[in-house]
């Protein structure tokens, strides 16, 4: 950790301490949370590498083992927990808050396998600034099924959860969701959403939520009905205005201003900027409204089903046109990462009328020149490196490495110090080997650069045992203890497996 400056602690639990680095090269600030080096650590590390490409998952940057204790370094989210959000919450506000957590929830529970939260509660969950729901800590987390032991906290967890040894099932989630309403709450009446609190929260199994759509698709419900209403309300204080003026053309005129207004904020809402995180769910509020009246608004509609509805897609050639406009138009950094997400979340459904990884790719090549111009004091660079990286990905899977190579180059070349370069390598080398090809390659051209970086070996080492390739494990764990130091439980592990 010698490349990271330690600058205060943000915050200690039952499974480990937290604080805040900086990395003194770069300048960037990270939240680091020390774990101890055992099953339990491994598995937390595990999870946030299997939740990626999850919004709203804090993202792993780097780890790192040192004397028994396992460092992970993720994204720093500035906010409050909603533990410390002091002000009232609206049943509006509730509902998008609920929703965001929603879709977090749904994605870690069709993970394969599926990865049970277990500690769910307001201090787990970040709202940033800018509104953005994060969930944080997975120290206790499980597999679905996976046996485990009584353990939770109390007020937030099922009860079932804490007493005896279970298997991990998404309803005892939905517990705790259901008490982080109430909590939200804070005495008042919500109606409709009593109801879905009382019915997370039902002891009897059978009558509690079954799963995380179900109630996703009443929270749903609700969103609509209260939209309905707020539109109401809108086209009833429009025609007042009319009636008040009683000019035809002063109508109009209104008209094209209130479309104006409107395009502004469903852009707001979609792209974000560097204060705000895009928010899908009041875009759609804002589509609803003027549904109809105008082709760009359509057109945003449209890619936003792309995102959270593909089944409300009728002509994936109309979304096709629709990106090809986008993309044409000069668009900045934000608007890039929204078309960016569509082309590539919609690959497959697009490949008939174009390659979509390729137009990702160019529109990232584009962004990141007219950023490097601006001299921008945003973080773009690793924005824009991690979209690209994807998109290099899906080029790959086409047989296009070229750009994977392209992307892993630039990287290393920026790269300052040999365990920066070595995350690089290993993460082209993990892409390898998950398509089921040998990343031998990666490890071997690393070696002949930097023949004196221990991890490397170890980690070669224990790629070449998971596919029985003993012998050369061995020759590789040999050369590792003549050219570097090999320390560690994961360096003893492998000694002990290789019967050295």
């Amino acid at each position: 950790m010698e490349k990271y400056k330690y600058l205060k602690p943000l915050g200690k639990g039952g499974m480990g301490t937290v604080f805040l680095v900086k990395d003194e090269a770069t300048g960037r600030k990270y939240a680091v949370k020390a774990t101890s080096a055992d099953a339990r650590g491994r598995r937390e590390q595990e999870y946030l590498m299997k939740a990626k490409e999850i919004s709203g998952i804090p993202f792993l940057y780097d780890w790192k083992e040192e004397n028994g204790v396992l460092f992970l370094v993720m994204d720093y989210i500035r906010g409050k927990s909603l533990k410390d959000h002091t002000r009232k919450i609206s049943q509006t506000k509730m509902i998008r808050l609920a929703l965001s957590l929603c879709k977090i929830l749904k994605n870690l529970h069709s993970q394969e396998p599926g990865i049970v939260c277990l500690d769910l509660k307001p201090g787990h969950i970040l709202i940033s600034p800018f509104g953005k729901i994060y969930l944080i800590d997975f120290g206790i987390s499980a597999y679905i099924g996976e046996k485990i032991e009584p353990y939770g906290t109390k007020g937030f967890a099922a009860p079932e959860q804490l007493f005896g040894t279970r298997p991990a099932d998404p309803q005892m989630d939905l517990f705790s969701f259901g008490k982080i309403m109430a909590f939200c709450r804070k005495g008042r009446k919500w109606s409709r959403l009593d109801k879905m609190m009382k019915d997370c929260t039902k002891t009897d199994l059978k009558e509690r939520y079954q799963s995380i759509e179900s109630l996703e698709k009443d929270l749903k419900k609700e969103a609509g009905r209260m939209i309905k209403k707020q539109a109401m309300l809108l086209s009833l204080g429009l025609f007042l205005l009319i009636f008040c003026f009683g000019a035809i053309e002063e109508r109009k005129d209104s008209m094209k201003d209130r479309i104006g207004d409107q395009k502004q904020k469903i852009q707001d809402c979609l792209f974000g900027d560097l204060n705000s995180a895009p928010d899908y769910i009041l875009a759609r509020q804002y589509l609803k409204d003027f549904q109809g009246k105008d082709s760009e608004i359509a057109r945003y509609q449209r890619l936003l089903n792309c995102l959270e509805n593909k089944e409300k897609i009728l002509s994936w050639k109309q979304i096709w046109k629709d990106l090809e406009h986008c993309r044409k138009r000069k668009s900045d950094l934000y608007e890039t990462y929204f078309l960016v997400k569509v082309y590539l979340s919609c690959e497959k459904q697009l490949t008939p009328y174009g390659n979509s990884a390729k137009r990702a790719w160019e529109m990232l090549e584009r962004a990141e020149i007219e950023e490097s111009m601006k001299q921008s004091k945003e973080p773009w660079d690793a924005k824009i490196e991690e979209q690209k990286l994807w998109a290099a990905f899906r080029l790959a899977d086409d047989g296009e490495m070229q750009y994977l190579d392209q992307w892993g180059k630039k990287q290393i070349e920026k790269a300052k110090t040999q365990e920066d370069k070595w995350k690089i390598y290993q993460r082209i080398a993990a892409y390898l080997e998950g398509k089921g090809e040998d990343p031998g390659r990666m490890y071997e051209t690393f070696l002949i650069d930097y023949p004196s970086y221990g991890d490397v070996y170890i980690e070669y080492g224990i790629y070449l045992c998971r596919h029985n390739q003993w012998k050369k494990a061995r020759e590789i764990y040999e050369r590792g203890e003549k050219n570097a130091k090999l320390t560690g439980e994961k360096a003893k592990a492998l000694k002990g497996k290789l019967g050295i």
